[in-house]
């Protein structure tokens, strides 16, 4: 008989990108040293098929690619049954599943395993797979005609939505005995949605922002931003308000993490605005280098304008006692406290983001309390012992 105990932990992904990602890595090395075996499942370009990483190939036409998604693929089904009948796991975790729903949550090996689903955000739930983009309150997900009547989406996406969610969601319950919540925002929807079997436990810091953040000589009065650069992360609406911010700090600097669709339009408008010499495009930055990107600013800023359902980023940046400006949001201000560690403001709306950064950057004593604040209270509340305790008793609890 086996003795140790192997943990398949699937993922749209193997690569590391941050968010949902870093969850999924911090769990995989928690583990790991508990003495299981872990191995991963991800989707990819190409095929590969080595141990204990595996790449299941998606189509090559981006058309039969969008089509697999809502309306199921037994190729993609029958090669991901075959790994789980090879790797044999004790328990299965599934993260970001977006790209193959149907072709995983209806394969028969599902139902014969433990499986966790922690819900990273609201894509089983919701059309634009974000949830509240087209307006500033929050929406009750599940696709359906509203998400077209209010203007999310085209008609067309709002049946496709609906109809591939009909077809998974009556087995979700019976297919997934545990879901991860990793705010008490996602955790209130899964309830309301019918998911009984939920639980709460917030995400952490990894252990590398234990480290005593010592103060680094910052020239010019800088803001931070690390993200996808994309529309639901309200990336959008930082260079508006930049060219307002100028008028006050001529030399201010807004520092730009990322990748995505907008880079090209962005720098464009960068250079629109006259913006070139006080914004800064680092691309994609390492998660091992992205502590001093964390200490090179005075603020941090997180102007989502979907659902967020943790924003692991902001408590990173308050680890490192650099007050946060976010959006009034989905799971941020479950760690973002109001004039406390930064300043929660409305999504999408210019002038009040503004005003909070003039008012923080105007005020260095207050960027101080907020800073360290907001790392006493992560390390309280989001520090990784509590979460590897967590993880540990819920992985545990399932074998």
């Amino acid at each position: 008989m086996r003795e140790t105990k192997t943990i398949l932990l699937i993922n749209d992904h193997i690569h590391f990108g941050g968010g949902g990602d870093a969850a999924l890595q911090f769990e995989k090395r928690h583990l790991e040293n508990l003495g299981f075996e872990v191995i991963c499942i991800g989707f990819g370009e190409e095929e590969i098929i080595k141990h204990p990483f595996y790449v299941i190939a998606i189509p090559s036409n981006p058309k039969i690619e969008k089509l697999s998604k809502f309306f199921f693929s037994g190729n993609i089904e029958k090669k991901f049954t075959e790994l789980i009948k090879k790797i044999k796991p004790d328990l299965i975790h599934i993260h970001l599943i977006s790209k193959f729903p149907l072709s995983v949550y209806n394969s028969p090996a599902l139902k014969k395993l433990p499986v966790i689903q922690t819900l990273h955000g609201p894509n089983l739930f919701c059309s634009t797979s974000w949830g509240g983009l087209k307006s500033s309150g929050s929406c009750e997900l599940r696709s359906g005609i509203k998400c077209f009547t209010r203007g999310c989406t085209n008609a067309a996406s709002a049946f496709l939505y609906w109809q591939m969610q009909e077809k998974y969601w009556k087995s979700l319950n019976n297919t997934i005995d545990l879901f991860h919540c990793p705010s008490l925002n996602i955790f209130n929807s899964a309830k309301r949605l019918g998911f009984k079997n939920s639980t709460y436990i917030p995400l952490a810091i990894d252990e590398v922002f234990l480290e005593v953040p010592i103060p680094k000589k910052i020239e010019r009065p800088t803001l931070l931003y690390v993200g996808a650069m994309a529309e639901q992360k309200g990336v959008q609406f930082l260079l508006p308000a930049l060219k307002k911010i100028k008028k006050s700090f001529p030399n201010i600097l807004l520092r730009l993490a990322g990748r995505g669709l907008m880079l090209p339009k962005l720098k464009k408008e960068s250079v629109d605005l006259n913006l070139e010499e006080n914004i800064e495009f680092l691309g994609f930055v390492p998660h091992e280098e992205i502590r001093e990107f964390y200490l090179s600013g005075n603020i941090f800023l997180m102007p989502s304008i979907w659902q967020e359902q943790f924003g692991l980023v902001g408590p990173e940046a308050l680890a490192c006692e650099v007050p946060c400006i976010g959006s009034n949001v989905g799971g941020i201000p479950e760690w973002l406290r109001h004039n406390e560690n930064g300043f929660l403001v409305p999504p999408q709306e210019i002038d009040p983001l503004v005003e909070a950064i003039v008012d923080l950057l105007s005020n260095h004593q207050k960027r101080i309390a907020f800073g360290q604040n907001g790392r006493k209270m992560v390390l309280k509340e989001f520090g990784p012992d509590l979460y590897k305790n967590n993880i540990e008793e819920m992985i545990k609890s399932l074998l």
